[in-house]
């Protein structure tokens, strides 16, 4: 497991996302920042992640490079939350990928616009399997 937590101002999005790509085994990683499109990329190859938390907790949050982001399936990941300003990033994320042994889904932002819950709700649905998304946060 790799938790960074409220880490100081000298750990920059870019600095946090190549400690990510530096894990080659990660299970379970709760990150306070969204990371840039390379770290995406570096999860979604990942074949041992299964549980994944992202918690923006200031402004300085990555903008994806939406021409660099080549996800593969996140074959394993089962548990996927997230605590964010804004959904944008996060729903490029899950319409460019996919999660199919999904079976825990928590998202809590701060402000989100009925179209991004289409799109959201689409992305989900994409996800595969027979499994029942839990909601609420549990």
């Amino acid at each position: 497991m790799l938790s960074i937590l409220r880490p100081s101002r000298k750990y920059t999005v870019s600095l946090i996302s190549d400690i990510v790509r530096s894990c080659k085994r990660l299970i379970d990683l709760h990150c306070p920042l969204l990371l840039d499109s390379a770290a995406w990329t570096h999860l979604s190859n990942l074949p041992t992640l299964v549980k994944l938390t992202i918690e923006e907790q200031d402004s300085d949050s990555a903008v994806l490079d939406e021409d660099n982001l080549n996800l593969a399936p996140f074959l394993n990941v089962t548990t996927l939350r997230f605590v964010v300003k804004t959904a944008t990033d996060l729903i490029e994320v899950m319409q460019r990928s996919e999660f199919p042994s999904l079976n825990s889904f928590c998202m809590i932002v701060d402000i989100l616009l009925w179209e991004e819950v289409e799109q959201l709700f689409r992305a989900l649905s994409r996800c595969g399997g027979e499994q029942v998304l839990d909601s609420t946060g549990s």
